[in-house]
């Protein structure tokens, strides 16, 4: 088995109508973490594991993947979550503190 790749972010709310923002930027730092830019639909038709836990104003949403042997980003590697992104009160990463825009 290859790398296991994994992305957190966070939502203000617990009800589920209002996760998709954290949920959309949980899957779009996963596949920046794991795939270069254009091969993101190497992800179609996979299993990834989320898991959504409670936190004091709303919850954490992790995604995970684990690559197979020999997919992995062959460039850069893993870019930190948080890094570049401006402020958005929605979606809020829980490593770094920032938060990601929608």
């Amino acid at each position: 088995m290859g790398k296991q790749y994994r992305a957190i972010a966070e939502a203000n709310s617990r009800n589920p109508q209002d996760w998709g923002r954290a949920m959309a930027w949980a899957m779009s730092d996963l596949s920046t973490q794991a795939l270069a830019d254009d091969s993101h639909e190497r992800l179609f038709g996979k299993d990834l594991v989320m898991r959504v836990d409670p936190t004091d104003e709303g919850v954490s949403i992790s995604l995970c993947w684990d690559a197979p042997e020999g997919v992995e980003r062959t460039d850069t590697g893993a870019i930190p979550m948080g890094t570049g992104h401006d402020r958005d009160d929605d979606v809020a990463d829980p490593e770094e503190g920032a938060a990601h825009p929608t």
